[in-house]
């Protein structure tokens, strides 16, 4: 198999990470000796949308990697999926109709932790769909906020960004807002001006499609849109409280490396406190990374909250 791509079949075991969220799933395969097999993408793998789905979007993007292959005898898998945090969900999604290999199962926040600071002290905050928030104490100890689901949490969030749109693109349409915003024409044209068509939409609407309205809300406030940049601004305030709660937290004190990951991680860093912009470093690495980690066993399994 080409690096990016499928190929033919590899004649040893695999070690294939997966990194699923509400938004897509990735994976990569390795061969034993590190060097990248293949990789694909598919559709949502958070188990919070459905166990059977994510299994679905998981095997195509397995099959896309290993170029309509099967994985060869002898591999092994690690999952970083968002909600695997619930018993009930993790139980089920082991249970189910898998890839025929042994699996260990993370939450996409942990893998994302180890990926991102290379297995060293300091916090993570990934702002994507939703908001997986962790730090790594130097005694290894691991701290977990956040991740509780929208619509009920996920501050910060992208789910969260395109749903504080559409509010304010329902109370414009009601005639209970006056402020004008380049905002409410780009929804007009994403999720249609007909009271029915845009009835029909909310009723359907999930984290994904509410966080998939969030680059609408990006592209206004690049536009000089009050109202959309009010929302970032929002945004960025939730992250940096969640930096805040994690600093709190055990013995080693405030303060430490910062490493905020997800497509709305750049935006979310410009309008920080600049104390906090100040901490923030490079992530080393991504979920897929932590996962394989894990899978090498350079990095402990997660222990289940």
């Amino acid at each position: 198999m080409d690096p990016g791509a499928g190929g033919r079949r590899e004649d040893g075991p695999l070690l294939c990470v997966v990194d699923g969220g509400a938004t897509g799933t990735r994976v990569r395969l390795h061969r034993a000796d590190g060097s990248v097999a293949g990789s694909a993408e598919a559709g949502p793998s958070s188990l919070t949308l459905g166990v059977d789905r994510a299994w679905r979007n998981i095997r195509a993007a397995v099959a896309g990697a290993a170029g309509g292959e099967r994985l060869p005898a002898g591999s092994r898998v690690a999952a970083a999926l968002a909600g695997s945090r619930s018993p009930e969900r993790r139980a089920a999604f082991l249970s189910g109709d898998g890839l025929g290999c042994e699996v260990v199962l993370l939450s996409d926040g942990y893998a994302s932790l180890l990926g991102a600071l290379e297995g060293a002290a300091g916090s993570v905050v990934a702002v994507g769909t939703g908001i997986a928030a962790r730090r790594l104490h130097p005694d290894g100890r691991v701290s977990a906020i956040c991740g509780w689901g929208f619509p009920a949490a996920d501050e910060g969030s992208g789910a969260w960004i395109g749903h504080r749109a559409v509010q304010a693109h329902l109370r414009r349409r009601d005639g209970r807002a006056v402020e004008p915003s380049a905002l409410f024409a780009r929804l007009d044209r994403r999720l249609g001006a007909d009271r029915e068509v845009l009835l029909t939409w909310l009723v359907a609407a999930d984290p994904t499609a509410y966080a998939a309205l969030a680059p609408e809300v990006v592209a206004a406030a690049r536009e000089g849109d009050a109202l959309a940049e009010r929302i970032l601004g929002d945004a960025a305030r939730e992250v940096a409280s969640t930096v805040q709660a994690l600093d709190r937290d055990g013995p080693d004190g405030m303060g430490g490396a910062v490493a905020l990951l997800g497509g709305l991680a750049p935006i979310v860093a410009e309008r920080l406190p600049e104390p906090m912009r100040a901490r923030l470093t490079p992530p080393k690495g991504n979920a897929l990374d932590g996962a394989l980690m894990v899978l090498t066993g350079r990095a402990p399994p997660e222990t289940p909250a």
